[in-house]
C-alpha cells in the first residue's frame, strides 16, 4: 500500500428495525445474516481489526465469538432511527483511542449487504489507497433516476445535486450507492462530517449490491444464493 495507515473494520448492526426485525439475525444459507459480513471481513487482511457496533446482547455475543473486537453495548442514543452514522463512528474512535487502539481509516460494513465479499473490501481498500482518497462508497450502475444518483468525474465521485431533469441525465453513465462498502478517514468523521473532498466510487454487480431492507430483499438473495 502507498499510505502507511491502519485500516479498521467496522460492523454496525442495531437492533430495531422498522421494515424488518431482528434482521441481522435472520438464517441464510443457515448462519445469522450478520455472519456473512463478519466472514469477509475477518478475511481481508488489510483490516487490522474488526470492530462490532450493536445494542444488541445476541449480536455482541456472537461478533466477538467469532473474532469481531467490541467497545460494549452502543449507548441507547445511538441505536435510534435519528442517530447518524457519523455519530456512531466518531464514538467508537473515541472508544478505540480510550482502549489505545489507533486507526486512520474506517472501513464501515453494513450486515445487510451478505454478498459482499473480502476480494471485494481488499479492491475497495487498494483503490482507496491508490488514489489518496479520503471517503469511498460502494456503488452500482443505475437503472433508474428514482433514487439519489453519482456521477463520475476523473478519479472521483459526487451525488448529482437536485434539480436535474431526466432528459438532461439520459445519456449519462450514473451509479447508486449500494452501501456495501464504505471508506472514511477518521479526521474526516471528527470533523463532523462523512464525505471528504475526494470520494472514490468502487462499482459492484447488481447482483452483488442487493441490500437487505425489506422480507422481499431477503427472498431475493436466497433466490440468487439458490438457497
Amino acid at each position: 500500500m502507498k499510505r502507511s495507515a491502519i485500516f479498521g473494520g467496522l460492523i454496525t448492526a442495531r437492533k430495531g428495525s422498522r421494515r424488518l426485525p431482528q434482521k441481522n439475525v435472520m438464517l441464510l444459507q443457515g448462519k445469522p445474516l450478520i455472519e456473512h459480513t463478519i466472514g469477509a471481513a475477518l478475511g481481508t487482511p488489510e483490516l487490522t481489526f474488526t470492530a462490532i457496533s450493536t445494542d444488541s446482547a445476541e449480536v455482541l455475543e456472537l461478533a466477538t465469538r467469532l473474532g469481531c473486537v467490541a467497545n460494549g453495548l452502543r449507548p441507547d442514543e445511538l441505536a435510534t432511527d435519528s442517530a447518524s452514522s457519523v455519530d456512531v463512528i466518531r464514538y467508537e474512535l473515541e472508544q478505540f483511542t480510550s482502549s489505545g487502539r489507533h486507526v486512520d481509516f474506517i472501513v464501515l460494513l453494513q450486515p445487510t449487504s451478505p454478498l459482499r465479499t473480502a476480494d471485494d473490501i481488499q479492491n475497495a481498500i487498494a483503490l482507496f489507497d491508490r488514489v489518496g482518497a479520503d471517503t469511498l462508497t460502494s456503488l452500482t450502475p443505475a437503472k433508474s433516476l428514482s433514487k439519489e444518483l453519482w456521477k463520475q468525474h476523473g478519479e472521483w465521485f459526487s451525488p448529482i445535486e437536485p434539480p436535474r431533469v431526466q432528459s438532461e441525465l439520459e445519456n449519462e453513465t450514473l451509479f447508486h450507492e449500494n452501501g456495501a462498502i464504505y471508506i472514511v478517514s477518521a479526521n474526516v468523521i471528527r470533523a463532523g462530517n462523512f464525505y471528504g473532498h475526494r470520494t472514490a466510487g468502487y462499482v459492484m454487480t447488481e447482483e452483488r449490491s442487493v441490500d437487505i431492507d425489506t422480507i422481499e430483499d431477503f427472498e431475493r438473495i436466497k433466490k440468487i444464493l439458490k438457497v
